[in-house]
């Protein structure tokens, strides 16, 4: 088996979808109150099917937080070093979206490594 000497994770995603939570387009702007040191940078976008989301990045914007009706989801895009690097900033993202909307059930969650392999 090749070794890279720079692992091939070209992003990581950890998804959490919800069940009827107590969603209202506040949300977002709370969730930045609790995050906003980490991902001091907003901005307001649609998903694929035309859904509105807001996302949070981080300074450098390696980091990015995803929030919509029912979803929180939490990206590392670049430099992706380790898990143990990138679990604590996933946790730290759910507890807060939690404070936040307190409602509705953990439907579903996925956790993504996208790779990028260079072949020459």
């Amino acid at each position: 088996m090749k070794r890279y000497p720079k692992p091939p994770v070209n992003e990581v995603v950890a998804e959490f979808y919800f069940q009827d939570p107590d969603w209202d387009w506040i949300v977002p702007g709370l969730l930045y109150g609790q995050i906003q040191d980490s991902f001091p940078v907003r901005r307001m976008g649609l998903d694929n099917l035309g859904n509105q989301r807001v996302y949070m990045l981080s300074k450098d914007e390696t980091r990015l937080v995803q929030v919509a009706n029912g979803l929180l989801a939490v990206h590392n895009i670049k430099d992706y070093s380790h898990w143990q690097d990138f679990s604590p900033i996933i946790k730290s993202a759910f507890e807060n979206y939690r404070k936040v909307v307190s409602t509705g059930q953990l439907a579903r969650l996925g956790l993504q490594y996208v790779n990028k392999l260079v072949f020459d």
